[in-house]
């Protein structure tokens, strides 16, 4: 089995090293005019590399007693654990400014690219670690039954455009027949899904509005947002939200 690596993958891990200042100019550079559809374009040839990748494998881990375990009543929101147990132990979670985004967590740590069989990356690499990392949580939108893929930034990890650029990442990476079969037949979302179409949830938590940069690469990545969802197929919302407090109160964050 061949595990595709593709543009935007490619283009993730370059993200990954880069500064919040070199992301700023890369999303100004996409904002500017029609260059949005060079991302587009990017999304939708990876999806299409991705359509060969056939895995029957599930994609979380069974056990949770093997994963770190999150609080049981976290008393501060300091890293994305914390805030993950927020919405795990909340029956449903209520987004107050947009009760339509409110909606149902499911799991976290869940990998496109997981298997357990003897695969390699298309470089040659072995594919043992690729059930490693992947979304912070999946879950489902109560009100459309449509499902989420989210990425959480607490305090200064990373920001809003390296969470848009991951969720595309992994969304090219789900939305292809293959996927989707491998999706309902392993209940992933315990709901069928019908239609290749999700939620793209980004929550923020402790955000410094303070800094200038990641006040301005917050407003860019809304403008972006924006345009992509109007000319992606498969997403039918990319909504940020914010959590600060233990109590789960959340917001939808609309412009600054």
């Amino acid at each position: 089995m061949i595990i595709p690596i593709t543009k935007l993958r490619d283009f993730y891990n370059l993200m990954r090293i880069f500064s919040i200042n070199t992301h700023i100019k890369i999303l100004k550079d996409f904002n500017r005019g029609e260059n949005y559809k060079k991302l587009i374009e990017i999304f939708n040839d990876s999806k299409k590399h991705f359509e060969k990748y056939c895995c029957s494998d599930k994609f979380t881990i069974e056990d949770e007693n093997k994963r770190k375990p999150l609080p049981i009543s976290p008393i501060g929101i300091k890293k994305t654990n914390d805030l993950v147990a927020i919405l795990k132990n909340n029956d449903l979670n209520i987004v107050n400014n947009n009760k339509n985004l409110s909606f149902q967590y499911l799991a976290r740590e869940v990998s496109p690219l997981r298997t357990t069989g003897n695969a390699k990356f298309e470089s040659g690499q072995s594919g043992r670690s690729s059930g490693t990392g992947g979304l912070d949580f999946i879950g489902w939108n109560v009100n459309n039954n449509i499902p989420i893929l989210g990425e959480i930034k607490v305090n200064s990890d990373e920001n809003p455009f390296f969470a848009l650029i991951q969720l595309l990442t992994y969304l090219s990476e789900l939305v292809t027949p293959n996927q989707i079969n491998r999706i309902n037949k392993t209940g992933l979302f315990a709901n069928h899904i019908s239609e290749p179409v999700f939620y793209l949830y980004i929550i923020l938590s402790n955000y410094n509005y303070n800094s200038k940069p990641r006040t301005r690469i917050l407003q860019e990545t809304i403008v972006l947002a924006n345009k992509l969802k109007k000319e992606i197929d498969e997403i039918f919302e990319i909504s940020i939200l914010e959590i600060n407090e233990p109590n789960g109160l959340i917001n939808e964050v609309n412009n600054l």
